[in-house]
């Protein structure tokens, strides 16, 4: 019978979570009211699985974790708010080893309760096969430890905010030990050398003038869409975004949105898509940051996650990964060698305009369980893709998002990955591609960079 810890300074959330589970009939509940009461059930419950609050006085959800995981390593589940404020903070709790997150009712518990009671069930449940130990954390618990501790020998009063950012910088890897993005590749700011995401050179922008209007002078240029994002003629903006990049100058968000809509990019010849549900935020930064700053296909990835978590997600892999991470959260055409990330509460897919390939932003398409669709964006790819010029990756997660769809690909001649059950958190997603006899390669998720190398003939 599974040993559930409910941690949360709430009488009432811990009254409604162990009522809901307690429906169950084979867990075993025990509470605690903060996070030091929580180590002290660590060790006499000794829990399978652990709900966890966040925002909690006297130690919280963020240091009691730290503590977890270096004591006695178990699948936590955090409880927390679905808002872009606290997106931050359980990112950096999924980073520390948490196995996934359930949305914390608003308002009156009640009155929410069957939106979220069959998450927590789900979820609860799925933790419990979760293999947490066989996934290394992007950065030491024992390093991050201090930072945490030393958050809490501050007052009560001072903003949580600034915090909040300082355990995001120890948990990057340059101050972690691990290499980070200039370590590991070329210095992208260093002149001369460009990442991959920079513009490309002046010729390539000047055989197309973009419509971007006309504007009074020292006003700019009025925009004629929601991406139109800098100003002045196309050879001007061109010109600016070289400059900046030759001179060892990061490039400005505006000239980078607009080089991510400049036609002057080729077409990718094929494209990786990745799927990926529990545990993503987990493994996702280790794969990214192995991959080749010369990978010729764009890799575009749907993680299930809400809307207001994913851009901040993506703002933490671009600073892993050799390659620019963008969030795709509206229609841009697809630019060989870029990472590109779902946005959360839509679906995402493939589509053709005027020659060029586009990555297309839609409301979450009827009939399909899990968003961002694994399923659509695959299934969209193989129409502007040739199977064969496709690569799937299934990675950890419960259910079966995208098996369908990326069995098919290999069928009709595609390559497939599925993450093997040594290393998944949650063995659901990639099962049941190898049950449909769907994957090419079944790996453990540190040799999926390396296996994406070889199918690419790239160097690592």
């Amino acid at each position: 019978m599974p040993r559930v810890l409910v941690v949360d300074d709430s009488a009432l959330m811990r009254q409604f979570l162990c009522d809901l589970l307690g429906k169950e009939r084979d867990f075993e509940l025990a509470t605690a009211q903060d996070g030091r009461d929580a180590l002290r059930q660590l060790k006499r419950f000794q829990p399978d699985v652990i709900t966890l609050d966040l925002n909690m006085p006297a130690m919280d959800g963020l240091t009691t974790l730290a503590h977890i995981m270096t004591e006695r390593p178990t699948p936590v589940v955090v409880v927390s708010s679905i808002s872009q404020k606290s997106a931050l903070p359980t990112l950096e709790a999924l980073a520390l080893g948490a196995v996934d997150y359930i949305p914390k009712p608003d308002g009156t518990i009640s009155l929410q309760l069957e939106e979220v009671a069959d998450q927590v069930r789900a979820k609860v449940r799925a933790a419990c096969k979760a293999r947490i130990s066989a996934i290394p954390a992007a950065l030491p618990v024992s390093d991050a430890l201090p930072v945490l501790t030393e958050r809490h020998k501050r007052t009560s009063g001072e903003d949580r905010a600034g915090t909040s950012a300082a355990i995001g910088r120890s948990l990057r890897p340059g101050q972690g030990g691990r290499a980070s993005r200039a370590m590991v590749g070329p210095h992208w700011g260093t002149p001369g050398i460009s990442r991959p995401g920079s513009p490309p050179p002046v010729e390539q922008f000047t055989r197309f003038e973009p419509d971007i209007g006309q504007a009074a002078p020292g006003q700019g240029t009025p925009s004629r869409g929601p991406n139109r994002v800098a100003s002045g003629s196309g050879k001007a903006v061109a010109a600016a975004a070289r400059r900046e990049a030759t001179q060892g100058a990061q490039i400005s968000p505006a000239l980078a949105a607009h080089a991510d809509l400049e036609p002057g990019y080729p077409n990718p010849e094929g494209a990786v898509l990745i799927g990926v549900s529990t545990g993503g935020p987990r493994i996702l930064p280790e794969i990214l940051r192995a991959l080749s700053p010369q990978l010729p296909w764009p890799v575009v990835i749907a993680q299930h996650m809400p809307d207001s978590f994913t851009e901040s997600f993506a703002r933490r892999l671009d600073d892993l990964c050799p390659l620019p991470v963008r969030e795709a959260r509206e229609d841009m055409p697809l630019k060989p060698g870029h990472v590109y990330l779902a946005r959360g509460g839509f679906d995402l897919g493939f589509t053709r305009r005027n020659q060029r390939i586009w990555l297309q932003v839609m409301p979450e398409r009827p009939g399909l369980l899990w968003h961002p669709s694994v399923e659509h964006l695959v299934k969209t790819a193989m129409d502007v893709f040739a199977p064969t010029r496709l690569i799937g990756v299934m990675l950890t997660g419960m259910g079966y998002d995208g098996a369908e769809s990326m069995a098919r690909l290999k069928n009709l001649g595609g390559r497939t990955v599925a993450e093997s059950k040594d290393s998944a958190i949650v063995y659901g997603m990639p099962k049941e591609l190898i049950e449909r006899n769907g994957a090419t390669a079944v790996v453990p998720y540190p040799q999926i960079a390396p296996t994406l190398h070889q199918w690419l003939k790239c160097a690592p």
